[in-house]
């Protein structure tokens, strides 16, 4: 789960308050409660350690869906970060932080 996150299958020498982004710039590992299909997978996005989860009916279904996604390892970039984007990453528009 941490590499399907962040990129890293390690945690960060001083734990994760030092977890870095693609920027260099400090990221809290995070979840975020997604407005996607409740069939869809979960989705990462480690130039910001962050994960999308869409809002599951059980635990059960939750689980199934991490697996199936950690299972099938793709990585992709978001646009800005494609394109080179400086500019610090922010909560994803539509978003709601889990707590």
């Amino acid at each position: 789960l941490l590499q399907f996150v962040t990129g890293s299958r390690r945690p960060p020498v001083g734990g994760f308050a030092h977890l870095e982004g693609f920027n260099g710039g400090v990221h809290k590992f995070t979840l975020y409660a997604s407005g996607e299909p409740k069939d869809s997978l979960p989705r990462a996005h480690a130039c910001i350690c962050t994960i999308d989860v869409p809002k599951y009916s059980s635990y059960r279904t939750l689980r199934r869906s991490l697996h199936t996604a950690l299972s099938m390892g793709s990585v992709g970039f978001d646009d800005a970060a494609m394109a080179g984007n400086g500019a610090d990453a922010a909560q994803p528009e539509g978003m709601e932080a889990l707590a």
